[in-house]
């Protein structure tokens, strides 16, 4: 997870121009890609519910 925040971080900042448009748009990235992410990992965790087959 740290290598992806780093690369979304990355990609997220190199679209401006100032660290103070960066700072400005810092929480609405943030949202951004929480929420995308929060979708992603339910979608996957109901996949693996749906198909469990792992055993202890």
């Amino acid at each position: 997870m740290f290598g992806l925040a780093r690369f979304n971080a990355w990609i997220e900042v190199s679209t401006y121009k100032s660290a103070e448009d960066m700072a400005k748009e810092k929480q609405k990235a943030m949202d951004y890609f929480l929420k995308e992410y929060k979708i992603m990992l339910e979608q996957h965790l109901d996949e693996h519910i749906k198909g469990y087959t792992l055993s202890k």
